[in-house]
């Protein structure tokens, strides 16, 4: 998880692949021990790891117990949707459930590029404590030429992500959770607009460097 510092105070953050806030008791219930052989691979934020133990010790003879797992929020209907145009071209779809009232706002990036929102990335956050923005990148899913790549790179993106803000009259995202190619975008909003993102999770984490591209679309790769 990314965390802003406090308001007026120099700028602390950091930078771990997470889950979303209700589920994170569950992922630290066994951290990693220091001994164990993978554990120097793992994100770290502070002394703790965040992540699961899903093997048991090589020093154990018990085997591992399995995860239990928690269910998403139940799923809701969107409370509004609409378009809002931000060039002559490019119109993006968004999506707001949740409580209207509520004073946290959440904001969710998908991956792809080109992939899109649907109803369940909604269930990440519990419904009557947050309220919860879900848009379609420039040229995805609902928004509009849809598959345009004209005028559609990451620093319009992030302009986008400024005037839904805007739009939606939302001061700061309390929390952005991004995924796969949403995590490089959130990432790059952050950079961009630190007094506008509260905090992050990020999950699948995916900075689209020339390495992370060849393993994910070249022939060695994964």
């Amino acid at each position: 998880m990314w965390q802003s510092g406090s308001s007026g105070s120099s700028r602390k953050t950091r930078v771990c692949s997470g889950i979303a806030p209700h589920l994170w008791p569950s992922f630290s219930r066994h951290p990693l021990r220091v001994s164990d052989p993978i554990s120097a691979k793992i994100p770290r934020c502070g002394d703790k790891a965040l992540v699961t133990r899903f093997q048991a010790s090589a020093s154990s003879s018990e085997p591992a117990k399995p995860m239990e797992l928690r269910e998403l929020y139940p799923l809701t209907e969107f409370v509004e949707e609409g378009k809002l145009a931000v060039d002559n071209t490019h119109q993006i779809k968004f999506r707001e459930y949740g409580n209207p009232g509520a004073s946290q706002t959440a904001l969710f990036l998908h991956g792809g590029p080109g992939a899109a929102c649907f109803p369940n990335h909604a269930r990440f956050f519990d419904p009557e404590r947050y309220r919860i923005v879900l848009l379609d990148q420039r040229g995805c899913g609902g928004s509009t030429p849809r598959g345009c790549t004209v005028d559609n790179d990451t620093w319009q993106l992030i302009s986008d992500l400024e005037a839904l803000r805007v739009d939606r009259n939302v001061d700061a995202w309390d929390v952005v959770l991004g995924g796969s190619w949403g995590v490089t975008l959130a990432m790059a909003y952050a950079q961009e607009h630190p007094d506008r993102v509260k905090a992050m999770v990020l999950r699948g984490v995916c900075l689209m460097r020339r390495k992370e591209v060849h393993w994910l679309f070249g022939p060695d790769g994964g």
